[in-house]
């Protein structure tokens, strides 16, 4: 009886994984995709279909946006303790998951207020910037066997975790969280060439915003890749 439970409750949720799929295009919010142009190639559009951003991620990392270049330079373990002042010197949990409960997700952000230690580097950290202003945003972990490890952490000790609901690539909703426990936006993947990605009405697309979708939008996609390449 055990074990029909447990099927039937995987039957469940993958069930409900497609219905939320089934229903992205109806929730609230601005409408964008991140559409493959190339190779290594990409675009971050509007509904209306005009660019918001360029990425390219071959044979570099770099994101243009308003005649400016941005580019994913790896923080070194020298610049660790000057970046832990500006972001935070504890990095988000992993791997990431939605709050079930308004206490579960108090009693997690007093613990962290309390716990304000430095932690040793992520050695995945890396820092967006152009070549003439501070970092707009740090990014560390990965998303990747099935594991949501990547997060975006800014100055000012601000974070975001990006949580996947899925059974399959086809099922797939991933949510971008922030550290007060409010959704941001959530990510979808079309097919090989686009994910459908929705901004919570409460978001202004702020070009600090715009950047963070355009860099994570992919992370919904790797999520069901295999670090051991099977």
């Amino acid at each position: 009886m055990l074990r029909v439970g447990r099927v039937q409750a995987t039957r469940d949720y993958a069930q409900e994984c497609a219905e939320a799929c089934r229903d992205f295009g109806a929730q609230p919010g601005t409408q964008l995709s991140l559409v493959r142009t190339g190779f290594g190639r990409w675009e971050l559009l509007a509904a209306e279909l005009y660019a918001l951003v360029w990425v390219r991620t071959a044979p570099a990392r770099a994101f243009g946006r308003d005649a400016r270049t941005y580019k994913l330079s790896r923080v070194r373990a020298v610049q660790w303790l000057a970046v832990a002042a500006e972001i935070g010197g504890k990095r988000p949990r992993s791997p990431a998951h939605l709050p079930r409960t308004a206490p579960d997700l108090q009693a997690g952000v007093e613990a962290a207020r309390r716990n304000d230690a430095v932690a040793p580097k992520d050695f995945s950290l890396k820092s967006l910037a152009d070549r003439t202003n501070p970092p707009v945003l740090y990014t560390g972990g990965r998303h990747i066997d099935r594991r949501p490890g990547g997060y975006v952490q800014f100055p000012g000790r601000r974070w975001l975790q990006f949580p996947v609901r899925a059974t399959s690539r086809s099922n797939a909703i991933m949510t971008a969280v922030d550290q007060g426990g409010r959704q941001v936006a959530r990510y979808m993947i079309g097919d090989r060439r686009m994910i459908h990605i929705t901004v919570h009405p409460d978001q202004r697309l702020t070009d600090e915003l715009i950047l963070l979708l355009a860099l994570t939008a992919r992370w919904v996609s790797s999520y069901f890749n295999s670090s051991g390449g099977g």
